[in-house]
């Protein structure tokens, strides 16, 4: 295509678009239309001036994302404008049944009606765009059949795909990091924190756009969250633009600057025929279908490897208390003799601790923590082009022939399980080297935990042994900012509705002391057990040394050493993000509720739980007479529960 070509045809973009609105006032008959199961949610099909396709979403027949635009624009063909609806497809019913390793609910049914709409330019070259509309919200994704001759890879130069929100909309969304920033040059790690309920439209303080999910709510609508699923090597991860001109908020490839610079190619290239990540949009009269919403994995490729071998639950890890320092023999003993004393699966043991250990250190800590029923993780830094960062051990995880006889040395040593931390951004090359990595851990049997990585995207079905990932603005960051702990009682009442909804995430809770590293903790001890059971993470690290367990009442020690960190069953109670958040969860017979409280001031809930019989009795762990204090007693439905300014609770109750 000729750069002539390429500019006039960019220029009737941008011109397309700006008339949004003149399009927006024109209410054509859709053409196509799909409803879910149960007729709450309803997805239009509209072509509009031009040969531009559109959709929109309905709840309850009212209009929550209005009229949004759809199209890709590749190497082979535009798909933007002049489009014409071939064939609006016929509607087919999918089910799915499957099980979650970890995660926020362990059997999982999935139904939705789905829909195929062709679109075919000037030229007749096709696209699809599969929608896919269930209980909790929709899918659509875009798949090219193969063209007749066409060979070769093709290149993704745009998506069109956007989300247009009504101006009365407010939003929680999280700006993207700039490439080359924070630690070593180690940005973007979607570390940031929320905006507070902003209206629509305004733009990111970062030129590098806003990350996934985003989370919108229209009062008197409903509530909406948009996030992507199903990603693989053949795209690569996105997010949504900076300036979201008129509540549009349009998809977004990564910077240039990301992955090894600019010389990285920032388009993603694939073959034919191509399926696309799903943009899925989970929908909800309340927040409570969000959360407890599965869509993310249940449009996500089903499970490719046997993760029979696998195991949740939690570990200590004296870095983030303690630091580099920490990462010695005596001390990793003393963590490891904590976790077999308190039930806790694994000790993770961090960077440095090929220098300060080594791999015979580690070997003798292997056998030391077996033979106490406790299992060993260990820290490695991504590196390659990635990152500056000089912690070891690094160039063990970029190379593929480096990476196996790595994954086959631990697993000879009998280490279950990584941390691979400090990656390089959402290009295809990363999108690429997550999965690689995933695929060979697996051949060895370990799990994977990403640090300083970008957001889960259904992975976690896909690949179980992908048993958490930072992505989160979590404790770790809190240490080091005093600033980022004054917010951390409100950031931990977003992140339920937001971050935590997509997939699992590695906030590393719960540290109960006065101080955490250079900063003053703001939140109460009740909060941060509370922590336990609002995040979820198939492995749970916790901030806690052996000196603070032992200061612990036994009631505070026996719920940290039971809580589970894989459930069966998960239910929002109530809340509102930045302000409060009360979530169930179930294993087996027994339920965890947790509680926290985003506000300087007290605030009381009645312990109304309807999903359970009436005649419940469950204990309480909540604030005492400070945010240090506990108050432990047996609460009955009805019963009120007070949170501190700050503070939080967790309650037990056996069916």
């Amino acid at each position: 295509m000729s750069f002539l070509k390429y500019a006039v045809a960019s220029c009737l973009f941008i011109a397309i678009v700006l008339s949004a609105p003149k399009l927006h006032a024109k209410e054509a008959a859709p053409a196509a239309s799909i409803e879910s199961p149960d007729g709450r949610v309803a997805v239009n099909i509209e072509m509009g001036d031009q040969g531009v396709p559109f959709y929109r979403v309905l709840l309850n027949g009212r209009e929550l994302v209005e009229r949004s635009p759809l199209g890709l624009v590749t190497s082979l063909a535009w798909w933007d404008r002049d489009l014409s609806l071939v064939d609006a497809g016929s509607l087919e019913r999918v089910e799915d049944r499957y099980v979650l390793r970890h995660g926020k609910q362990s059997d999982v049914t999935y139904e939705a009606n789905r829909r195929v709409v062709r679109l075919a330019n000037p030229d007749r070259q096709l696209l699809d765009v599969v929608f896919q509309v269930s209980n909790d919200g929709l899918a659509f994704r875009y798949e090219i059949p193969e063209q007749g001759g066409e060979a070769g890879p093709i290149t993704a130069h745009r998506e069109l795909s956007g989300f247009r929100f009504s101006i009365d909309t407010r939003s929680w969304l999280m700006p993207m990091d700039h490439p080359l920033t924070g630690f070593a040059n180690t940005n973007p790690s979607y570390e940031a924190h929320y905006t507070p309920g902003d209206p629509v439209g305004a733009s990111s303080p970062r030129h590098v756009g806003w990350a996934f999910p985003g989370l919108f709510q229209r009062e008197g609508v409903g509530w909406a969250l948009v996030t992507e699923a199903g990603l693989d090597e053949s795209f690569v991860g996105t997010r949504l633009v900076a300036d979201a001109d008129r509540g549009l908020y349009r998809i977004s490839f990564p910077d240039r600057g990301e992955g090894t610079g600019p010389d990285d190619p920032t388009n993603p290239s694939f073959e034919l025929p191509f399926v696309s990540p799903w943009r899925v949009i989970i929908v909800g009269e309340t927040p409570g279908p969000i959360i407890e919403s599965t869509l993310v994995t249940d449009v996500s490729p089903a499970e490719a490897i046997d993760g029979d071998w696998i195991r949740p639950g939690k570990a200590a890890w004296s870095w983030l208390p303690l630091k580099d320092d920490s990462v010695v023999p005596d001390v990793q003993r003393e963590f490891v003799d904590m976790a077999a004393k308190y039930g806790f699966e694994y000790v993770l043991v961090d960077a440095l601790w090929d220098v300060q250990i080594g791999y015979d250190g580690i070997q003798d800590l292997v056998d030391y923590a077996r033979a106490r029923g406790v299992e060993i993780i260990v820290w490695y830094n991504s590196n390659g082009n990635y990152n500056d960062a000089p912690q070891s051990p690094h160039d063990r995880m970029h190379e593929e022939s480096v990476r196996r006889e790595e994954f086959k040395r631990i697993q000879d040593i009998g280490i279950t399980g990584v941390k691979v931390d400090f990656l390089g951004g959402d290009k295809q090359s990363v999108i690429k080297m997550y999965l690689d990595i995933l695929r060979d851990a697996a051949d060895h049997n370990v799990t994977v935990n990403f640090h300083g990585a970008t957001l889960p995207r259904g992975w976690n079905r896909t690949y179980p042994n992908y048993i958490t990932v930072e992505a989160v603005h979590g404790y770790e960051m809190i240490t080091f900012d005093q600033g980022a702990a004054n917010l951390a009682p409100r950031h931990g009442t977003v992140l339920p509705f937001t971050r935590n909804v997509v997939g699992p995430m590695d906030f590393t809770p719960t540290m109960l002391t006065d101080t955490v590293g250079t900063s003053v903790r703001r939140t109460s001890n009740a909060y941060d057990l509370a922590m336990l059971v609002v995040f979820e993470s198939g492995i749970q690290h916790l901030g806690v040394t052996p000196e603070v367990m032992a200061a612990q009442p036994d009631f505070v020690t026996s719920f940290i050493s039971e809580v589970p960190a894989a459930w069966d069953e998960t239910r929002f109670v109530e809340g509102f993000p930045g302000d409060y958040v009360v979530l169930a969860r179930r294993l087996g017979n027994r339920w965890y509720v947790g509680g926290l409280n985003g506000n300087d001031a007290p605030k009381s809930i009645r312990l109304n739980l309807p999903f359970l019989n009436g005649a419940w009795r469950g204990t309480l762990i909540s604030d005492g007479g400070d945010i240090r204090s506990y108050n432990h007693t047996t609460v009955r439905p009805g019963d009120e529960v007070t949170m501190l300014g700050n503070g939080g609770f967790v309650l037990m109750i056996d069916e």
